[in-house]
């Protein structure tokens, strides 16, 4: 059975897997990638060097990955391309050039500060909108692809929304993730610990307003994990590097608006459209901010829920396309017209 073959199986038993799509790469840019972009190259690859061994690469003793000379051989895939990761990267950009060069179809769903939540508005259940926008962010210790990281609270209820939300970050359990009380884990590498670090860094140099956490834990047995005390910054202008760059750990940073024109623009005011949340009793409220902000999903006074059926994907440069559902049935179906003629 070719590789192509296989491929082909593996796509029709697995909705969704990922396939990442590279020419001229070195190895190091097919590798995995520890710090938080676990590119779909490298996942796929690693899930089928059980059948390439003679083409498999140890790459830091954690991952395997195809030399980029036994990635292009065999590159010749009959289907379309589906990626999905986090941030970008060269490869992924590399994966969008190559299905043009093969002319096959390409779907791309990836984070990069995609969610923009504009949130905390002043209609809304301030019980439901606190406990939930603390998960968008905390869950998985912020390594979510949807993770809520640009939070925007409407002025008059802003101290307030702050104070609350401070106390919720201070109360999660930090700590080893096979622990079933743990709710915020350790950062997947040394090399994403030092990335995180340094975006807190570079917030207090920006001028936000540090509210809680901002450094490494490290009293009993947190010293050998790498683990990021929950961190919010407030007052961030949505100018800055905090505020338009994927840090893709436990920071979450506030920025408070007056009306709902206001916090569209400003959740606008990105390169990315992943998704987003708003929280609000206003039913015209949530279907304008709906309309209006141009994201791939967005959550109404709820955060991660999913059904398999509806689209998912993103806008601007959070992705190509979409899958689920039909959508993906139509993404990996190659249609073809078939024209008779007899004689009569």
């Amino acid at each position: 059975m070719t590789i192509a073959e296989l491929l082909a199986e593996e796509f029709g038993r697995i909705h969704g897997v990922v396939l990442g799509a590279v020419r001229g790469l070195s190895e190091e840019e097919l590798a995995f990638r520890p710090e938080g972009r676990c590119n779909s190259i490298a996942w796929l690859v690693w899930h089928l060097t059980r059948i390439q061994d003679d083409h498999v690469a140890d790459v830091a003793g954690t991952q395997q990955a195809w030399t980029a000379e036994g990635w292009a051989d065999r590159f010749a895939l009959p289907f379309p391309v589906a990626e999905t990761g986090y941030g970008h990267s060269s490869a992924e950009v590399a994966a969008v050039r190559a299905s043009a060069d093969l002319l096959v179809g390409y779907h791309e769903a990836v984070s990069g500060h995609t969610v923009e939540y504009v949130r905390g508005l002043a209609d809304a259940d301030l019980d439901r909108a606190v406990p939930g926008t603390v998960d968008g962010i905390f869950r998985n210790q912020g390594e979510v692809c949807l993770a809520g990281s640009r939070l925007y609270v409407q002025r008059p209820i802003y101290d307030e929304f702050c104070a609350r939300y401070v106390a919720a970050a201070q109360n999660l359990v930090v700590g080893d993730p096979r622990e079933p009380a743990t709710q915020v884990g350790p950062l997947v590498s040394r090399e994403h610990l030092d990335k995180v670090l340094s975006y807190i860094r570079l917030g207090e140099q920006e001028g936000a307003k540090l509210l809680t956490g901002g450094q490494q834990l490290t009293a009993g047995a947190l010293a050998e994990g790498n683990y990021v005390a929950p961190t919010v910054f407030a007052d961030v202008e949505n100018s800055w590097r905090i505020s338009q760059e994927e840090i893709f750990g436990p920071v979450q940073v506030i920025a408070p608006f007056d009306d709902v024109d206001q916090a569209i623009a400003l959740a606008n005011d990105s390169r990315y459209g992943l998704a987003g949340m708003i929280w609000t009793t206003s039913l015209d409220t949530a279907h304008k901010v709906a309309r209006e902000v141009r994201t791939g999903t967005m959550w109404v006074n709820c955060f991660f829920v999913r059904d398999l059926r509806a689209p998912f994907g993103g806008m601007k440069d959070s992705g190509i396309g979409r899958e689920g559902g039909l959508h993906s049935e139509e993404f990996f179906t190659e249609a073809k017209a078939v024209v008779l003629q007899f004689p009569s």
